[in-house]
């Protein structure tokens, strides 16, 4: 993985991780909206993680 594609990614995780987490404060608990947002904030933490150990792999 070139460091331009691993701090892309990191970025885009970060965006999702940080904009999910923000609106968590905010919605109502049981609302669609907040099952959403945990599942994008899931996503983020998952996708985060994937490019985390990518990196990893490949400076190996």
């Amino acid at each position: 993985m070139t460091p331009e594609a691993g701090r892309a990614g990191f970025r885009i995780g970060c965006l999702l991780i940080l904009t999910s987490a923000f609106l968590l404060v905010f919605l109502e608990p049981g609302s669609a909206e907040h099952s959403i947002t945990l599942l994008t904030l899931l996503m983020g933490l998952i996708f985060t993680g994937a490019v985390a150990l990518l990196a990893w792999w490949s400076q190996r």
